[in-house]
């Protein structure tokens, strides 16, 4: 047996019932610098840091529509 896979964490899976996510249909996870987790669903676009959830929507941001379906992000210039 791998002993890296012996020791690597569970996973978890999350869903609109049981965290943050602000809809099912995911279309892509990111990373970034600071390890923050960027999901992008159908229903906006979500940063969890691990701890709390941020939900970005046409809503509350600039964002034009909800549907999010690709995201870049800019090593230079992320903010750990």
């Amino acid at each position: 047996m791998n002993d890296s896979l012996s020791s690597s964490p569970d996973w978890v899976v999350y869903n609109s019932s049981n965290s943050g996510l602000p809809n099912n249909n995911i279309f892509f996870i990111n990373r970034d610098t600071g390890k923050n987790k960027w999901i992008g669903t159908q229903g906006g676009l979500a940063k969890y840091d691990g701890n709390r959830w941020i939900i970005y929507t046409s809503m509350n941001s600039g964002l034009p529509s909800n549907g999010i379906g690709s995201f870049a992000i800019d090593k230079s210039r992320i903010n750990g």
